[in-house]
C-alpha cells in the first residue's frame, strides 16, 4: 500500500484510525504493566516480610528490659556457683567436704585443668579426676551430692571395679571423671 493511499484511508476513517491507535497505545501499556507485575510482586513480598519482621521486633521489645535484667540475674547466679580454676585448694576442699558428709573415702582428687586450654568465654569446664574406695551405696551418695551440690557439675565417666580389699562390706573402687563449671 502506498503512503498516499494510507493517508486517504486514515482521512476517510478518522475515528476508527484514532481508536485503533489508542488501542495500540493502551495494549502496549497493559503489556508493559503485565511484564513489570512480577517485579512489583517481588518487591511487595520483600517489603511485607521486612514489615512483619519489624512489627515482631517492636512487639518483642516490649519486655526487653525485664528479660535483660532476668538474664543478668541468671548470669550472676551462675558466676556465684562457678569455680575458679586457680583456686585449687578451695576447689579440692569442695570434694573433701562431700567425702566427710558421706562414707566414701577419696584416695585421689586431681584437678586436670590447664590454663593453656582456656577458652575465650566467660565460662569454662574445669575437669577433675576422683578415685573413691567405699561401698556402692556410699559411692552413689557421693555422686548425688556432687550433682546436687553448690557447683554445677557434669559427670563424664564413672568406672566401678571390685576392690582387692573386698570383704563382707562390699568395698568397691570408683574412678570418676567430672567437670565443674568454671569462670575466668
Amino acid at each position: 500500500m502506498k503512503p498516499s493511499a494510507l493517508k486517504q484511508t486514515f482521512a476517510k476513517y478518522r475515528f476508527a484510525s484514532i481508536c485503533g491507535a489508542a488501542a495500540l497505545v493502551i495494549g502496549g501499556f497493559a503489556g508493559y504493566r503485565h511484564l513489570s507485575l512480577g517485579e512489583s510482586r517481588e518487591l511487595l513480598d520483600t517489603r511485607s516480610a521486612e514489615g512483619e519482621r519489624m512489627q515482631a521486633n517492636v512487639s518483642n521489645s516490649a519486655m526487653l528490659k525485664e528479660q535483660t535484667e532476668e538474664l543478668a540475674n541468671i548470669n550472676r547466679q551462675l558466676l556465684a556457683r562457678a569455680v575458679k580454676p586457680e583456686n585449687l585448694g578451695q576447689n579440692l576442699q569442695y570434694f573433701y567436704k562431700i567425702e566427710a558428709a558421706t562414707e566414701a573415702k577419696t584416695t585421689e582428687v586431681k584437678q586436670t585443668y590447664s590454663a593453656k586450654a582456656a577458652q575465650k568465654s566467660a565460662y569454662i569446664q574445669v575437669p577433675y579426676s576422683i578415685s573413691l574406695q567405699c561401698d556402692f551405696v556410699a559411692g552413689l551418695d557421693f555422686l548425688r551430692r556432687v550433682e546436687k551440690g553448690q557447683h554445677i557439675a557434669r559427670i563424664t565417666n564413672v568406672v566401678v571395679t571390685s576392690s582387692s580389699e573386698a570383704t563382707a562390706a562390699n568395698i568397691v573402687n570408683m574412678s570418676i571423671n567430672l567437670e565443674l563449671l568454671g569462670a575466668l
